[in-house]
């Protein structure tokens, strides 16, 4: 059944998102695993994508990094289907792993998002030497790094002079409802 809510779940993010996202891009969080022969699998997804009239490069599809890790040949052929069709890719949850950085220059993602767990250790040398050079390899790949977790304006500051590019959490807003279903209720 994980295949079919996966697959659910894609498609009805993509048509919700659709009548309030405008130019924005919209990140689809995927299992890999749940995409057996991603010519066959994703059909409905690249329907959804043409039926919503979104752009491809809207989407960004995100991996977490603990699943990326189990079938790393799978998983390449998934995430070269999705930029055949113009999506991006982007790695979540990096920085849980002992092998961030020779997974995000395996997978060459266009967005690297850390795990707030390692933002929230910036106090830390230790996370501060990650996150350094995660954003190093990151950037040299071309991709935009994202601290998830960021609730303090001193932690957007360390994240910020580290070289990470955006910032994700309540310093910049709380968990809301999109604009179109506020409206309607």
């Amino acid at each position: 059944m994980g295949d079919r809510l996966d697959r659910f779940a894609r498609e009805a993010a993509i048509a919700g998102a659709a009548p309030w996202l405008g130019s924005a891009d919209l990140f689809v969080n995927s299992s890999p695993e749940a995409v057996y022969r991603p010519e066959v699998c994703l059909a409905g997804t690249e329907q959804a994508v043409r039926d919503a009239g979104l752009a491809p490069a809207q989407l960004v599809f995100e991996v977490v990094e603990a699943h990326a890790a189990r079938d790393r040949g799978h998983l390449l052929a998934v995430l070269e289907h999705h930029r055949a069709q113009g999506w991006r890719v982007a790695l979540d949850d990096v920085g849980v792993g002992w092998s961030s950085l020779a997974l995000v220059s395996a997978l060459r993602p266009d967005v690297v998002k850390l795990d707030k767990a390692l933002v929230n250790r910036l106090d830390s040398a230790a996370a501060r030497a990650v996150v350094g050079g995660l954003v190093e390899l990151a950037h040299s790949l071309g991709a935009v790094v994202v601290a998830e977790g960021v609730q303090t304006q001193a932690r957007a500051d360390q994240a910020r002079q580290l070289g990470v590019d955006l910032g994700q959490g309540w310093l910049f807003g709380r968990p809301a409802r999109p604009a179109a279903e506020l409206l309607a209720g």
